[in-house]
């Protein structure tokens, strides 16, 4: 039983033994300041449950997904303009980029304040809302 539980638990988590996207981590890299070494050796330890580990873990999967958010954001721009409607697309963007940076800020300070866990409640939002805008353009490219 014990196999079984430790083979279940091995399995359960996608990056624990998958190597990071060396394209994130250079990207990464050149936004924190932090060296290739230190993301590659944190870039997976969100639940660490120590805050300079989640937090590099925080960056490299908002990272992950912006860059995909940016992939799937061109393919659907390059539609707009073809069926005419780039301009309310546009507009859709700011606004979500304006919703994207009040509503993390807000929930920053208000589950933390300016404490220690404040960039963790900040880049958690930010990921989230990241990945959920790149599942909606993936949605909708599937759909149209």
């Amino acid at each position: 039983m014990r196999k079984l539980t430790l083979v279940l638990a091995m399995f359960s988590c996608h990056l624990c033994f998958a190597a990071p996207d060396e394209e994130v981590v250079k990207a990464v890299s050149k936004t924190t300041g932090l060296t290739a070494d230190e993301i590659r050796a944190d870039y997976n330890a969100c639940g660490s449950g120590v805050t300079i580990r989640i937090k590099i873990c925080l960056n490299y999967d908002f990272t992950e997904q912006d860059r995909r958010l940016n992939s799937l954001y061109k393919k659907v721009r390059a539609k707009a303009k073809e069926e005419g409607f780039e301009k309310s697309l546009l507009a859709s963007q700011r606004a979500w980029l304006s919703y994207l940076e009040t509503n993390c800020q807000l929930q920053a300070d208000a589950f933390n304040g300016q404490g220690t866990g404040w960039g963790v409640w900040y880049l958690g939002c930010k990921t989230t809302l990241t990945r959920d805008r790149a599942n909606a353009l993936e949605e909708f490219i599937k759909e149209n």
